[in-house]
């Protein structure tokens, strides 16, 4: 049996059109994989910003606080002379310890949510060190020196609201550099 020019061409065609349909399936089944991998990424990523983004407010809202109540805790005869009972200032002192538990869970959350950012990851992380260095430094030595919270110790509460809207410039902007 003898090949014809146009039966080696018609072979020839059907075979480039099998092989390129072969290559065609292969590539368009790694690129849906690389997708798929992409948007599970995507989407880890966002959880874990979300997740990070609610527990800074609750992290924050949870230092106000203790910040304000602390000052029961410290100088317990300066609020009995006020009126103050026992029970009074030992739920405050309980309140207090609880907060602080709660703080350092919360810290370590977002903490752990920081490592999905693409970018400021470090940064936030620094950030979240100085909120709760806020609370369990910088007010302990306020209270040392001072017997109640005072318009003096709003400066810590301007500081969490700062160190709160630099947090969340630079996880905006971990995002949108991604």
């Amino acid at each position: 049996m003898k090949i014809t020019v146009t039966m080696f061409t018609t072979i020839m065609t059907l075979l480039g059109t099998l092989l390129g349909i072969c290559v065609k399936s292969v590539l368009d089944h790694v690129f849906d994989e690389k997708s798929r991998e992409r948007e599970i990424s995507d989407k880890l990523t966002m959880d874990q910003f979300n997740r990070l983004t609610d527990n800074l407010a609750r992290l924050i809202e949870k230092c106000r606080v203790q910040i304000q109540e602390e000052q029961y805790t410290v100088h317990g005869s300066y609020w009995k002379n006020l009126g103050k009972t026992d029970a009074e200032l030992s739920e405050a002192q309980k309140n207090v310890e609880e907060r602080s538990s709660e703080i350092v869970g919360l810290k370590e959350i977002c903490t752990s949510a920081s490592y999905f950012l693409p970018n400021n990851d470090e940064k936030v992380r620094i950030k979240l060190n100085e909120i709760t260095n806020i609370v369990d430094d910088e007010i302990t030595s306020y209270y040392g020196a001072h017997i109640r919270f005072s318009d003096d110790g709003k400066k810590f509460l301007d500081k969490l609201n700062l160190i709160r809207q630099e947090t969340l410039i630079l996880m905006r902007d971990s995002i949108q550099i991604h």
